[in-house]
């Protein structure tokens, strides 16, 4: 998960979708509506007052499913530095006290 992240994260327009915290889809022909996306990922900024915010998130993916528990990969950048971490198979909050841990 680690090496397809981090390739993944080199695309710049997957950056900027990473890093989206809301995007409204407008109306179509197929769907006379807006959908709201929002980011879900705890650690970015779009959760300013969350308890888990980590200030130099800079995108990412959550994840959960039965069998694989609370997944999380997360990029960061500070003071030059980026990386990329994984947290698999984790029950919450670890996910996110692991990652920022780390």
């Amino acid at each position: 998960m680690a090496l397809i992240a981090r390739e993944a994260f080199q695309n710049e327009t997957f950056r900027t979708i990473s890093d989206t915290s809301k995007y409204i889809i407008p109306p179509t022909n197929k769907h006379e509506e807006s959908t709201y996306i929002v980011n879900h990922h705890r650690l970015h900024n779009y959760y300013q007052t969350g308890d888990y915010v980590y200030e130099y998130c800079i995108g990412g993916k959550s994840g959960y499913t039965n069998a694989a528990r609370n997944t999380l990969v997360t990029y960061a950048e500070k003071d030059g530095m980026q990386i990329v971490c994984v947290v698999m198979r984790a029950e919450y909050p670890y996910h996110l006290t692991d990652t920022t841990d780390l």
